[in-house]
């Protein structure tokens, strides 16, 4: 898809941050225009001063992005076979491939809740001064960047509770929740206003289709490649048995993938429309 030009919603994200304005200024459109967190439009900025005014190198920039959450990905085992499967999967994806060439905030969630995530594991294998700060650090940007990694944070205090309940952690989480609010009021104030009131688009409704495809058929290219994963997810836990919950990374991915589906769910019943899938692309590795 490079080249070949790009949706609206990323003209107004590259106009903005490539203008003439100073930031606050380019601040001030960004939350009137524009339905990513702030934090993107820092991105944004970071990508234009090292690539120039080129959608097409902004473009390339975030390919990188997606390739390099790849090989932080790899880390989450040492064992050659499975870096291999993940290598596979991931890089074969349709939707990773399709939204890693936008002017947008996908890619971005992806690398930054990934970075979490291993922080998170090597935080409970050793609990360093630089682990908590990375793993403080990448957890927030990871909020910031897409709201919807609020699911992570529900799910470390999960399989906290279950595993470990470390009163430390509970501290850990709720600062980072402070400070989400902190940086990112505004946003999230304008964000569940106009989610309330109507202004966003219908992504769907929850019915029988919702719950059969379950975003799998989008996530996986097709419905029949979907199902053929969603079968995989929904009998694996008969596979593992115990080791589904005595496997600490096992564990933390079944309440990862609940958590966040119970999202578009929580969604439905305030009698609202479900999320975009796109917005839990996160949850594709």
């Amino acid at each position: 898809f490079y080249n070949d030009g790009i949706w609206p919603d990323e003209w107004i994200s590259f106009y903005i941050s490539v203008s003439d304005l100073d930031f606050l200024e380019k601040l001030n459109l960004h939350l009137a225009r524009e339905g990513s967190s702030p934090i993107n439009l820092i991105f944004n900025n970071i990508i234009y001063f090292f690539v120039g005014y080129n959608y097409q190198n902004f473009e390339l920039s975030f390919l990188v992005i997606n390739i390099i959450s790849i090989l932080f990905f790899l880390q989450i085992t040492k064992q050659k076979e499975k870096k291999l499967l993940i290598l596979f999967l991931l890089s074969l994806n349709p939707m990773l491939i399709y939204y890693s060439g936008e002017i947008r905030f996908y890619t971005l969630s992806v690398l930054f809740s990934i970075l979490s995530i291993i922080f998170f594991f090597k935080l409970q294998n050793f609990n360093s001064k630089l682990n908590i700060l990375a793993f403080t650090i990448f957890t927030l940007i990871s909020l910031l960047t897409n709201i919807y990694s609020i699911s992570l944070l529900l799910s470390y205090f999960i399989y906290n509770f279950f595993k470990k309940n470390n009163k430390f952690f509970y501290i850990i989480l709720f600062l980072i929740f402070i400070f989400f609010l902190i940086l990112n009021f505004s946003y999230f104030e304008k964000m569940v206003i106009d989610y309330f009131s109507g202004s966003y688009g219908v992504a769907g409704n929850i019915d029988r289709k919702f719950f059969l495809g379950y975003f799998f058929n989008i996530f996986f290219g097709n419905i029949l490649l979907g199902a053929f994963f969603l079968i995989l997810f929904a009998t694996s836990p008969l596979f593992f048995k115990l080791d589904a919950y005595n496997n600490d990374k096992l564990f933390l991915f079944y309440i990862i993938i609940f958590s966040s589906y119970l999202i578009p769910i929580f969604f439905f019943l305030l009698g609202k429309n479900v999320t975009f899938p796109r917005h839990l692309i996160f949850l594709v590795p």
